[in-house]
């Protein structure tokens, strides 16, 4: 997606996505709290950097996270 692609519909599915990050990320760290998940590093806040990444990916694209990656995965 260009620049000049922004519409209403491209906007509600970065919004979409970025709830969708974060809804999971505060399942995770809630999850953490419990003593049920180890090792989750929270992306919380960094929601909007990889969905917008990865709405201008193309099929040949790939994207390498670090420990901070589950946002690019849902993304």
């Amino acid at each position: 997606m260009s620049h000049d692609e922004i519409n209403r519909e491209s906007i509600i599915w970065m919004y979409e996505k970025m709830l969708t990050i974060r809804r999971f990320e505060e399942q995770a760290r809630r999850e953490a709290d419990a003593g049920k998940l180890r090792g989750i590093h929270s992306s919380i806040g960094q929601e909007a950097v990889p969905t917008g990444v990865c709405a201008q990916l193309r099929d040949e694209d790939f994207v390498l996270g670090t420990h901070r990656s589950h946002h690019h995965c849902i993304a």
